[in-house]
This record gives C-alpha cells, sequence and structure tokens, in this order.
C-alpha cells in the first residue's frame, strides 16, 4: 500500500466473532470507525468455515486504534469480542497483496453462482454496496496519431509495459475533438504527438 500505511499499525485483530459472520457483515460493522481498507476472516482451509477471528485494515492508526479500543470486549450475537491493534509477526505483506479471483462469476462467501458476495444471503447483516470502481484515466496515458487523411491510431499502454497501436474509435475521435468524417482508411506514415 502505497502513502505510508503500516499495516501492522492500522490492522485491527478481533476474536470470538461470531462464526456466521462474513467479511461482508464485518465491514458494514467496522465501517463506522473509520474508512476500512480490507478484512479477512481467517477461515479453515477444507471446510472454508469461520475459524471466529479476523484482521481489519484501516487507512488510518488513529481509526484502527479507535476501533480496537471501542470494540474490544463487546457482545455480538452473544459473543464478547476481544479486539486489538495486531502484532506483526512479519507476514504484513501477504496480508496486503492483492490477490487475483479469477472466477468472478461464483460468490466467495458461498460458493454459488448467480451472486457476488456483495449479495449473498449468507450476509447476516444483509446486503452492501459494492465500493465504486477506480477508472482510470486514460487521457494521460493514451496519445494519438495526427495523420493527414487517415484515421487516427491510438497509441495504448499494454499490461506488459510495453505500447501497442489500435485504430481509434468513434468514441476516441469524440474525446480529442476531433471529427471521424476527416479522416480516410489509408495507411500512411504518422507523426505521433505525444
Amino acid at each position: 500500500m502505497s502513502g505510508g500505511l503500516a499495516p501492522s499499525k492500522s490492522t485491527v485483530y478481533i476474536s470470538n466473532l461470531p462464526f456466521s459472520l462474513t467479511n461482508n457483515d464485518l465491514h458494514q460493522i467496522l465501517s463506522p470507525y473509520g474508512r476500512v481498507v480490507r478484512v479477512t476472516i481467517v477461515k479453515d482451509r477444507e471446510s472454508r468455515k469461520s475459524k471466529g477471528i479476523a484482521f481489519a485494515l484501516f487507512l488510518g492508526r488513529n481509526d484502527a486504534r479507535q476501533c480496537a479500543s471501542q470494540l474490544n470486549n463487546t457482545k455480538l450475537f452473544g459473543r464478547t469480542l476481544k479486539a486489538s491493534i495486531a502484532k506483526d509477526n512479519g507476514r504484513a505483506a501477504e496480508f496486503i497483496r492483492r490477490r487475483e479471483y479469477p472466477n468472478k462469476s461464483r460468490c466467495y462467501e458461498c460458493g454459488e453462482f448467480g451472486h457476488l458476495s456483495y449479495k449473498c444471503s449468507k450476509n447476516a447483516l444483509g446486503e452492501r454496496v459494492p465500493p465504486t470502481k477506480k477508472r482510470k484515466d486514460r487521457k494521460k496515458s493514451e496519445c494519438h496519431a495526427i495523420c493527414q487523411n487517415q484515421k487516427p491510431y491510438a497509441i495504448v499502454p499494454a499490461t506488459n509495459g510495453f505500447l501497442f497501436h489500435r485504430q481509434a474509435t468513434l468514441p476516441d475521435c469524440k474525446a480529442w475533438g476531433e471529427d471521424p468524417a476527416d479522416f480516410v482508411s489509408r495507411d500512411v506514415n504518422c507523426l505521433i504527438e505525444g
């Protein structure tokens, strides 16, 4: 995480959780204390059932401290929660790294198809609004070719770090403030405007 986020100082360890709680339920419970970056409920590898332990990474240290102090010894569904700032065991980078979930058609909580974990019926506290997706500003990383009597081409960054050419689309031309009718499809060499 960038911005100097110290995971060991802004992570809350919560134990004695009700086994029925999902990540989304815990996110809803913790969000009044501050911006929750990630909630991870520890689950059994085989059965995928909760072990009653969770880690919550907050954006700010003070939010994490406030959550730990106010949540400690509170009752939730008949169980007394224990909360404290997590002790660093050297595995913080594992906790932070972004995981890939290749099959996004299946719910993370129950494994069923047709819904995502935000709308899972196993969420004891109901549905949660999914976070807004971060839009990447393409205008900064995309430039186009200025060619006389030719369709414009876009140079787009690829995921592997290389740039590739693609023929510009109608929305590209509109975004650049150009009239697509001004271009014809003759292949000529272009000068790239960066």
